[in-house]
């Protein structure tokens, strides 16, 4: 914050995905796990991906590891957008 005023006005968390407990026997295999993507950032291309490996995080710009929260500049939010994830306005 500078003068009372908030700097950063956008959170990001990465998407999710969901899967069935398969073959985890008869009562667990009713339950769901929910995993979070990690959204790599190439320059102005972004980038889902479900385990990226250590080759993915050197030649990447940023990584948005999913299940994390992200407080985004407004212009970090802009390219979000344009590549189709939903960025959250802070209030």
């Amino acid at each position: 914050m500078l003068d009372g005023r908030r700097t950063v006005a956008y959170s990001f968390t990465p998407p999710t995905y969901t899967l069935k407990n398969v073959n985890a026997g008869p009562l667990l295999s009713r339950f769901t796990t929910t995993f979070g993507y990690s959204v790599v950032k190439r320059g102005t291309a972004y980038e889902s991906v479900t385990t990226p490996d250590l080759g993915t995080f050197s030649d990447a710009d940023f990584v948005y590891q999913g299940g994390h929260k992200y407080d985004i500049s407004d212009a970090e939010a802009a390219l979000l957008i344009a590549a189709g994830y939903s960025p959250i306005l802070e209030p």
